[in-house]
């Protein structure tokens, strides 16, 4: 299962959209804000893996393993990547880092940073050579998926 939030304007206020997805379902929620209370109880005993930022809060689901979503760790990587004066890459590059000041960031954040880019250089190798899925494979495979909106 994967869980975020994003903002959004309507009618000249702010507010904040959940979205809950799973291959069973996908729940949208809006509120008002993006505090703790907001949606969790879609996710209360939620069991198997929930995908998510690093939101701290996430840290109360105690039913189901966390993992952190990949696209969210690859930005904090591009960032300590510009905060350590390292020359920003494209995301497939495999060229060594190149220091755009004097001075060198720790060797252990060198390497954290190389693993994760290898990691997220190999996810996007494999699903681009993955052949797609047919409608009838995924209509097999994700039965009906239901959608159901919920306000705050």
């Amino acid at each position: 299962m994967g869980a975020d939030k994003t903002s959004f304007r309507n009618e000249g206020k702010n507010g904040w959209v959940w979205v809950y997805e799973h291959l069973a379902a996908t729940v949208y929620e809006t509120a008002p804000t993006w505090g703790k209370p907001v949606g969790f109880e879609v996710l209360e005993g939620c069991e198997g893996t929930l995908g998510h930022d690093a939101w701290d809060s996430y840290d109360s689901i105690t039913t189901a393993d966390l993992a952190l979503d990949p696209v969210h760790v690859n930005r904090w990587r591009e960032r300590a990547e510009v905060r350590h004066r390292i020359e920003p890459r494209r995301r497939l590059s495999e060229t060594p880092a190149k220091f755009t000041s004097a001075g060198h960031p720790p060797t252990e954040l060198l390497r954290s940073v190389d693993r994760v880019r290898s990691v997220y250089r190999e996810a996007i190798l494999a699903a681009k050579d993955r052949t797609p899925a047919s409608q009838a494979e995924r209509r097999r495979g994700y039965g009906s998926r239901s959608i159901e909106w919920r306000r705050c």
